[in-house]
């Protein structure tokens, strides 16, 4: 038995799992979630923080804004029974239904009476689901393969962001918000193991879970420093057009691995197999995101917007893992024996992604209500033979309504979007469960083949007061 293997594997089956913190809805405030994304040149509130810095010039005097969004996700997994290769059936589907995810924003804005400037401080998240599969996908379910990818994750994403924004011309601005960026990842799953090399592991043991170790990892980034630089340009008093650009994240993580060896898991605990040390560190890459948006509006009347927005995936390469002074100590005839962790790199294969947005704004008296309408579509980062239930990623639709109500001083926002990840029918996934006392994976055990299907239901709500 390799016991090198064994936690090798366990931290392969961590690098699987880890980089579904990368995903988020494109929607952030009211507005924006109103118009389906599409606000990168209409943005007037505080939300231009993180949809067009450069239109912060636009808020007079002192502005402050207050928001919370409510994200609920649901979906299913109905995975492929490989078992007989040409045998295709169906397991049955299992439920992903975690708690609602609640994503608050709070800002301020004023120009400290220095002219063609504006600054604004805020405090924000983007939107980041959960995942929480039911507990019948667990130790002693066979109908069950997504226990070796996920069996809930709690993901929290969160900036403190101070913007500036300059008046060039009377009809140019720009912006740029230095963000300061808070990540942290937590994941449940199991890691199989199983010596059983002449039946199929669908057969043996490991199908009812007598040979699974459990893993629980907490891993914090909690000072990246990022940003987003805006360009608004109003070419006449009809038509203006904006460009943004997000710089990349590296994700330097620390944190713990804690390893759970079940009882009843006899490929362990026949050796007294102990893993002493839970430290470690886990460095990836996240996107450079660039976007170019065109209005056309007659003001106080209506305004229509088309926004186009790419995702560098292709930078995520590779993902590194670096355990500190962890060992797998176990017992081999009688003598123990002790293996210090190496760190491992395990290349990635991810797509650049494009999004699509259309929206704008039916405006009544005068400005005091604003009807806001809008969808989006959007491309999926994984390829097929990447995917498993760690992140339900697909091509996504999505359809956003809304609306403004001024009085006085007050703005008050509210909005509902629905995100539909078009169904994803897997044949070709290449994941395997980590499996560490079998070099070899049967063909017939894979934990990414099936149908899948996800819904996000956003709700946000904010107000604006001015002064």
């Amino acid at each position: 038995m390799s016991f090198r293997v064994f936690i090798l594997l366990t931290f392969i089956a961590i690098s699987e799992v880890l980089f579904s913190a990368g995903y988020t809805l494109p929607l952030f405030g009211p507005r924006d979630t109103a118009r389906g994304g599409a606000s990168m040149v209409k943005s007037d509130d505080l939300t231009a923080n993180i949809n067009n810095p450069a239109n912060i010039i636009k808020l007079k005097g002192i502005n402050s804004f207050i928001g919370l969004a409510v994200i609920n996700t649901s979906g299913t997994a109905d995975y492929y029974d490989r078992d007989i290769e040409n045998d295709v059936t169906m397991y049955k589907p299992i439920s992903n239904s975690p708690d609602p995810f609640f994503n608050p924003t709070i800002a301020i804005s004023d120009n400290f009476g220095v002219k063609k400037f504006n600054f604004s401080l805020a405090f924000h998240g983007p939107y980041a689901p959960d995942y929480n599969y039911d507990k019948k996908c667990s130790r002693g379910a066979p109908s069950c393969p997504n226990r070796y990818s996920l069996y809930e994750s709690d993901i929290t994403l969160a900036n403190a962001q101070f913007t500036i924004a300059y008046q060039i011309l009377k009809n140019l601005s720009f912006g740029i918000g230095l963000k300061l960026t808070y990540i942290n990842f937590k994941y449940n799953l199991d890691l199989i193991n199983s010596n059983d090399n002449e039946l199929s592991l669908l057969t043996g043991p490991s199908k009812i879970g007598e040979t699974d170790a459990n893993l629980k990892f907490d891993v914090t980034d909690p000072i990246n420093f990022n940003a987003i630089l805006g360009l608004t340009y109003e070419i006449n008093k009809y038509l203006s057009i904006s460009a943004t650009y997000q710089t990349p994240i590296s994700v330097n993580a620390d944190g713990t691995m804690d390893t759970k060896i079940y009882k009843d898991s006899k490929a362990l605990t026949v050796n007294n197999t102990k893993i002493e040390g839970n430290k470690l560190n886990v460095k990836l890459e996240l996107p450079h995101q660039f976007g170019l948006g065109f209005l056309f509006e007659i003001k106080n009347t209506f305004n229509i917007e088309l926004d186009f927005n790419m995702e560098l995936w292709s930078v995520h390469d590779k993902i590194t893992i670096t355990p500190k002074n962890v060992y797998a100590k176990y017992k081999a005839i009688g003598i123990e024996k002790s293996i210090k962790l190496k760190a491992i790199s395990q290349k990635k294969n991810w797509k650049n992604t494009y999004n699509i947005s259309l929206g704008g704004d039916i405006i009544f008296l005068n400005n005091t209500f604003i009807l806001s309408l809008g969808a989006f579509y959007e491309t999926g980062a994984i390829p097929d033979e990447y995917f498993d239930i760690s992140i339900v990623d697909s091509d996504k639709l999505g359809v956003g309504i809304g609306f403004s109500y001024t009085w006085n001083f007050l703005t008050f926002n509210t909005s509902f979007a629905y995100v539909d990840f078009l169904p994803r029918d897997i044949t070709s996934s290449e994941v395997h469960p980590g499996n560490a006392l079998q070099s070899d994976y049967p063909s017939d055990f894979i934990v990414g083949n099936g149908k899948f299907d996800t819904d996000i239901l956003v709700f946000s709500t904010g107000f604006t007061a001015r002064f």
